[in-house]
């Protein structure tokens, strides 16, 4: 059975890691994603070098997840800036509402 709890004010560290979480996972998956539908002639991959096919896929998988990784903490730090403010200010009007299910409970689609 979800339940809420009424919050006045989320950390701002709290918000960051969420955002964080997210946008690694999102884009993990979107990089495999990608990487698959190359490998199977979906998106065409050009590659400047005459190397074979399957290197350049790897390479680039490689390149995706590396630069998803070292440049994540940035991106979400802008993000979580241009989000903090308003959470900020809606939690200075109202308080806000937050859902959650307890551990031993599956959630309800």
């Amino acid at each position: 059975m979800p339940s809420k709890i009424i919050v006045k004010r989320i950390s701002g560290s709290t918000m960051f890691k969420v955002l964080f979480l997210g946008f690694i996972a999102f884009h993990t998956t979107s990089t495999f994603l990608i990487a698959v539908l190359v490998i199977a002639g979906v998106l065409p991959l050009d590659s400047t070098p005459p190397v074979p096919e399957t290197m350049t896929v790897l390479y680039a998988v490689g390149a995706y997840l590396l630069v998803g990784i070292v440049f994540s903490p940035i991106w979400v730090g802008a993000l979580w800036v241009s989000i903090w403010p308003g959470v900020w200010l809606y939690s200075l009007v109202r308080p806000m509402t937050l859902g959650y299910v307890l551990p031993d409970e599956q959630p309800r689609a």
